[in-house]
């Protein structure tokens, strides 16, 4: 019996791939905005890619919600993670974290009125109802941001969908929304001549990776090779398709760290 065993042990042993028992394994993470499955097809090539040139196991962490993704990025317990700019910009400023590669183009946020609304600027929505998806939403963030005086801000009314959103604003329950550009096109379409624009936001840098500095300079330099060479392309191919996006760019951390303050409102981010 003990022979078996150990005969057992060898067969499993010489089955494990060499770098599986001496290499350090390392975590790539996102925010909870899939399903399971889809996080899965969407980041499992991305895994599989790093662990072929680094030669370092590398394995996708789902998060199941907001509260634990936030702790892990406070924490920075993940090497690489897919998210956006204010993440992005707060993790390199706190941790020496460096961007890596992002969605192509720039983050383009608008704020939405109805069509007549006399509204020149967000300052007179103080005191009013204003449509927002619960922080840490992007676009909630930028808003925010936008009155600094906390005496002086809209009043929130939490949204769950984008359907009820624009029903919500021509109907008056909010003066207002802030959404990405090409979604206000899109409800142009759906709702012609109903919507308009009362305020642009300066562009932000896209969605993307960034990797951690508790990774050995080397091995960061591998993964961001990987992520913007043709096999990154490929690898992403389903992250991409998913957020509608055509290309992965080198990304630059000097362009996200000022982002990190859009942070400053949210509970275990204040602070250095």
């Amino acid at each position: 019996m003990i022979r078996r065993w150990f005969a057992a042990a060898a067969l499993a042993a010489s089955l494990t791939p060499a770098w599986a028992a001496t290499s350090a394994a390392y975590t790539i993470t996102a925010p909870p905005r899939m399903t399971h499955a889809q996080s899965r097809a969407a980041f499992g090539p991305v895994a599989a890619l790093l662990t072929r040139v680094t030669g370092h196991p590398f394995r996708f962490r789902f998060t199941r919600n907001w509260l634990v993704y936030m702790q892990e990025v406070r924490k920075n317990t993940a090497d690489v993670y897919f998210d956006g700019p204010a993440f992005i910009g707060w993790r390199a400023a706190r941790f020496q974290d460096r961007a890596a590669a992002a969605l192509s183009g720039k983050m383009r946020l608008v704020l939405v009125v109805k069509r007549g609304t006399a509204l020149s600027n967000p300052d007179q929505l103080a005191g009013e109802s204003v449509c927002a998806f619960s922080p840490p939403n992007l676009a909630t963030l930028v808003f925010e941001s936008l009155f600094p005086n906390p005496d002086r801000r809209p009043y929130f009314h939490i949204i769950h969908n984008l359907k009820s959103t624009v029903s919500d604003v021509l109907k008056g329950t909010c003066r207002a929304v802030m959404v990405p550009l090409q979604l206000f096109t899109r409800f142009n379409k759906v709702h012609p001549g109903a919507l308009a624009i009362a305020y642009r936001v300066a562009p932000l840098p896209n969605q993307g990776f960034s990797v951690s500095s508790k990774m050995p300079r080397a091995i960061q330099d591998k993964v961001i090779a990987a992520l913007t060479s043709p096999a990154g392309q490929a690898a992403t191919a389903e992250l991409r398709a998913s957020l509608g996006h055509k290309r992965l760019v080198r990304s630059h951390t000097a362009d996200y760290v000022p982002a990190e303050h859009l942070l400053d409102n949210m509970i275990g981010f204040q602070g250095t």
